[in-house]
């Protein structure tokens, strides 16, 4: 079969979706099976709204580039903008669209930030025809437009599990990822998902049959594996203490600063190992603020550890490998869970990890993690000093990870997922 790869252009600074997209690339390109694999890539969407008013047509100015709409005459010309993505469609369409679109456009007024482009939705379906492909394969893109049959990755469902999280659920988050998945699940070939507990949480909240939902654990991303055979690494352990000031050991927490990232409670066990264990030791935040960094900050000197604190920002790849290659743990105490890569990076570096006790865990990362509750401090701290006292069991621990790392290897993973092609053939041969 021809399958097309569809991804869609976004920022390094974005972390793991970045880190998974491009190492996934790279693999099915690589290991292409008795398929054809094509790269589908689509920018984001561009449209914007902002204050100017303006007369609906006027507005609509639809040659791709940003449609200047009040909120409310956004709101009043949905018919407008269905038969717009509609174009030559079959009649009938308007009334099972019309939902979704005005769904849309609450986030957006909600959000104050973008609306799908009505014209990129079209190109893109349009452009997807040409090439004529036989199945799709999703990875951070939406695929709720496009007719062909489709294969689509799912990260989580935690604006469902843990909908208090303002970064799944205010500005309209909720009702965004509603639209998304209520129908892009239901409509695939086959959801992928990396643990049993979100194949669940997919057929408890969307009615997808346990069938059509296939459980292929999280590949070890390739920047971490080819980092870990270098014979001399880009990054020197020397420079890197030195352009972070780090004299002593440091923990290691890559995560964007979203509040389920749950950098507070880890800030308080540092003060738990300083104040209580007598454990000195500094801890390093990389990645993206999304509006909690300040806050975070704000804590951190009310504990007495802005001293110890660095807040990193964005770094490049090859010095999250040196941190992560000389750092005394990962500690990696988020709310969401299980599926997540940081874990698999450290194991493949070398490096332990301390890991928020979520179900599903320990079947994915077994005994080479120390679970711990990510609510109470005084247990992450706890985790912490377990590999302080025992480092024979820590050097095991880093070993099983070591395992773990391999057995998850990016071509095994494109391997798993040409087996759901393979078995999607029988089907597809049936119409042109």
């Amino acid at each position: 079969m021809k399958i097309g790869l569809c991804v869609i252009d976004m920022p390094a600074s974005l972390g793991g979706g970045y880190v998974f997209r491009e190492s996934l690339a790279q693999a099915a390109l690589a290991n292409p099976g008795r398929h054809e694999i094509e790269l589908v890539r689509a920018k984001p969407r561009q449209l914007k709204f902002d204050s100017a008013g303006v007369s609906p047509h006027d507005g609509m100015a639809w040659d791709g580039v940003a449609s200047v709409l009040t909120p409310s005459v956004l709101k009043k010309n949905v018919r407008v903008l269905v038969q717009k993505v509609l174009g030559s469609k079959p009649p009938g369409g308007e009334e099972r669209i019309a939902p979704a679109i005005r769904s849309y456009v609450d986030w957006a007024i909600e959000q104050r930030l973008t609306w799908p482009n009505p014209d990129m939705i079209r190109e893109f379906d349009a452009d997807i025809a040409q090439r004529r492909y036989d199945l799709l394969w999703f990875n951070h893109i939406e695929p709720i437009h496009v007719g062909t049959p489709y294969v689509l990755n799912v990260w989580d469902l935690q604006h469902r599990v843990q909908p208090w999280f303002p970064e799944v659920s205010e500005n309209g988050q909720f009702r965004q990822r509603e639209a998304f998945f209520a129908e892009g699940l239901q409509r695939a070939a086959f959801v992928v998902t990396s643990s049993d507990e979100t194949k669940a949480q997919v057929t408890q909240f969307y009615g997808v049959p346990s069938e059509r939902v296939r459980v292929i654990h999280f590949p070890t991303p390739q920047t971490a594996t080819e980092a870990a055979s270098m014979e001399k690494p880009n990054v020197s352990e020397a420079d890197l203490r030195a352009r972070y000031r780090l004299a002593g050991p440091y923990l290691f927490y890559p995560a964007q600063f979203w509040p389920h990232k749950n950098h507070i409670n880890l800030l308080r066990a540092l003060k738990i190992l300083r104040d209580q264990h007598g454990f000195d030791c500094s801890m390093v935040f990389t990645g993206a603020d999304h509006g909690n960094a300040d806050f975070i900050k704000a804590e951190a000197r009310a504990l007495g550890l802005d001293d110890k604190v660095v807040f990193a920002g964005f770094v490049s790849a090859d010095e999250v490998s040196a941190l992560y290659r000389h750092a005394f743990a990962l500690t990696y105490v988020t709310f969401f869970g299980p599926d997540n890569l940081p874990p698999l990076e450290a194991f493949a570096l070398g490096c332990p990890v301390v890991l928020s006790d979520i179900p599903g865990i320990r079947k994915l990362f077994e005994d080479a993690v120390v679970p711990v509750n990510h609510r109470d401090p005084a247990a992450i701290a706890g985790g912490i000093k377990k590999l302080i006292d025992d480092p024979a069991e820590c050097a095991q621990r880093v070993a099983k990870g070591k395992i773990i790392a391999a057995r998850n290897s990016m071509p095994n993973y494109v391997a798993q997922v040409h087996a759901l092609f393979d078995e999607f053939e029988s089907v597809r041969c049936c119409w042109p």
